[in-house]
């Protein structure tokens, strides 16, 4: 019998475009919650607490955050060397969501 091949992560809908919605970053970031967690994602709350409401502890948010910053478009990541520490310093999945689409629209600025 053969062993399982891992499965690769999936990729964020708009990295090959370079554009990224709020929309698309929480889809991406439920779709490895619940990877990483079990969870199902209807089971999630964006504004529960990632550790004391979710159980999520620091080697599943690190994971999880390594597994975003890997699917987010270079756009989003380029120049931000601490993008990691400040999704890991996030408490809820909202502040995580809304913290890539603020750097989202900080590159969107910087290309015009």
């Amino acid at each position: 019998m053969a062993a399982k091949a891992p499965e690769a992560p999936p990729a964020a809908p708009a990295a090959a475009s370079g554009s990224l919605s709020a929309d698309d970053i929480r889809k991406q970031l439920l779709e490895l919650v619940e990877d990483r967690t079990g969870y199902p994602q209807d089971m999630l709350d964006l504004n529960q607490h990632i550790e004391a409401d979710l159980g999520i502890d620091s080697i599943k948010r690190v994971e999880i955050v390594g597994a975003l910053i890997k699917a987010l478009p270079a756009s989003v990541t380029d120049g931000n060397s601490g993008l990691s520490d400040e999704l890991n310093g996030q408490t809820t999945l909202q502040g995580m969501i809304d913290l890539v689409s603020g750097q989202g629209a900080v590159a969107a600025a910087s290309n015009q």
